[in-house]
């Protein structure tokens, strides 16, 4: 008797509950999406209750053995019977748009990999088999490559007052700041690879400079032309007609005068960045838990990821380092980056008078000229940052500062093609004011820029900006003129690397990646 309440016992429990209560093993992994019914839902289980009887003794058991019944028919329950794993696909829920269709079974899956476009919602993966609530986004990965052409409408900003021609009266005509001033269009190319999953990127830019030569030309109209330098009276020339000084060679028969500079610009660099610092975000993963992902979880705590980790606009934790995903929610994402930098400036300044009675210049005629060279090597770091105004637009604003060795060299000659000028105090031949010299000074380039960019689709992007560039401890022409020939030794081949260049101006650039 005691053993036949011990077995109906089960047959009241299984009456008064809904099958929400079955053991662990029909869970929903097993079952389609009726496998579970709500608490006290219609069932179609049936319970039918039967009435047990001693059964006749069989076997070794003797008299007093027990044929015990299966407990599906002691119980009057009809249990269904468990059934191999479905490998087929459930549909996905109604309001589960933008999620794959997920394995009936708890297996590891495989994600593929999903587009890298920042702007598209990445779909995701039901790795728990309960529901796309706790659906986790798949990682992003980023496109490796990118690269960039831009134009920069430069101008030069500074004067040089120094005073070049002016009339026998002392009228100034041209100054150095006329000849030294730029007005010219400089282009740029950029391309490098993203490394480390995003964290670093390593980029190539080039640049060349070729501003419009820079030439200022002046007619003797009757007030006479001097070149108000006063080394020029320190230095004689015998063209033929008798030693006499260069400076009253000019002034006596100089029908024009020209003051011309030529000037070229190019350089290279090479610049490791790093990302994430300041608010961006890599494309990581969001925790299901509504805590943090990657390696500062621990420090994260809950909820410090947005909940709607499938917005391509939430911030997913990724790490200090991190993204090319744009942090789209008005964020602020800080690059920095160090690097190794090649600039060279070339100029080739001379005055020019025509002097020997023929029209036009010739190989008979007056000229003093000027060669500068500067090949900067050396380190620069900088940084950048940027404000999302939404999730396409964006404001930038960066510079860079460098610390560079300058291989100087200079060349100078006063003279024309069949006579040489030279110092008045050492005479022809040792005193011949022509020659070169070379030097290796210290060097620095800053850099400023701020602008914004906007992205066109998934891979094109185009920008637009203000530029600062000023270089310092370079040899410019105008500054090599010396303040008197004494000899050619002392004052005439000495490197004076203390100039500088200032640039300014606007720069449109158009970038892809792929």
């Amino acid at each position: 008797m005691g053993i036949c309440c011990l077995i109906l016992s089960p047959v009241a429990s299984a009456q008064n509950h809904s099958r929400s209560r079955l053991p662990g093993f029909y869970a929903r992994a097993h079952w389609g999406p009726d496998a579970w019914a709500p608490q006290n839902a219609p069932s179609s289980i049936s319970h039918q209750p039967v009435a047990l009887s001693r059964p006749p003794a069989t076997g070794a058991g003797g008299a007093n053995s027990i044929a015990i019944a299966p407990l599906s028919d002691a119980v009057g329950v009809s249990l269904p019977t468990p059934q191999a794993p479905d490998q087929g696909y459930l549909d996905a829920p109604a309001s589960s748009a933008g999620y794959v269709q997920a394995p009936s079974v708890m297996e590891p899956q495989v994600a593929q990999p999903p587009s890298s476009d920042p702007l598209v919602v990445e779909p995701t993966v039901d790795v728990t088999g309960y529901g796309t609530e706790n659906l986790i986004p798949t990682a992003s990965p980023i496109r490796r490559w990118f690269g960039g052409v831009g134009a920069t409408y430069w101008q030069s900003l500074g004067s040089d007052g120094t005073l070049l021609l002016a009339t026998d009266g002392g009228d100034t005509l041209t100054t150095a700041g006329d000849v030294n001033g730029y007005d010219f269009v400089g282009y740029d190319a950029t391309v490098g690879r993203y490394l480390c999953c995003g964290r670093y990127a390593l980029g190539m830019r080039f640049f060349a400079w070729d501003p419009e030569d820079q030439q200022y030309n002046v007619a003797n109209g009757g007030a006479g032309l001097v070149v108000p330098l006063s080394v020029l009276r320190d230095v004689s020339i015998d063209r033929g007609g008798g030693v006499v000084t260069v400076f009253d060679d000019i002034s006596n028969n100089a029908a024009n005068v020209c003051a011309e500079n030529e000037t070229s610009i190019r350089g290279f660099e090479a610049n490791l960045s790093c990302f994430g610092l300041g608010g961006a975000r890599r494309l990581g993963r969001c925790d299901p838990c509504g805590g943090c992902c990657g390696p500062l979880r621990r420090w994260c705590g809950k909820g410090q990821c947005d909940s709607n980790c499938c917005d391509p606009c939430a911030r997913q934790c990724g790490g200090l380092f991190g993204p090319l995903a744009r942090p789209c929610n008005g964020c602020v994402r800080l690059r920095s980056w160090h690097g190794l930098r090649y600039f060279q400036l070339d100029e080739n300044f001379q005055i020019a008078a025509d002097v020997d009675g023929n029209l036009g210049y010739s190989a008979t005629d007056l000229f003093y000229q000027f060669e500068t060279r500067n090949d900067l090597y050396g380190y620069q770091f900088g940084s950048e940052i940027s404000y999302q105004l939404g999730c396409r637009l964006s404001l930038q604003i960066g510079g860079q500062f460098g610390v560079f060795a300058n291989n100087v060299s200079v060349f100078h000659n006063i003279g024309n093609e069949t006579a040489t000028a030279f110092t008045t105090l050492q005479g022809a031949g040792a005193g011949d004011v022509v020659g070169e010299s070379s030097d290796v000074r210290l060097a620095t380039i800053g850099e400023l820029n701020v602008g914004a960019a906007y992205q066109l689709c998934t891979c094109w992007t185009a920008t637009v900006g203000y530029r600062l560039l000023s270089v310092c401890g370079v040899a410019r022409p105008v500054d090599e003129i010396p303040t008197q020939y004494l000899t050619v030794n002392n004052n005439a081949v000495n490197v004076q690397a203390d100039g500088g260049l200032m640039l300014h101006g606007l720069r449109f650039g158009l970038e892809y990646n792929w």
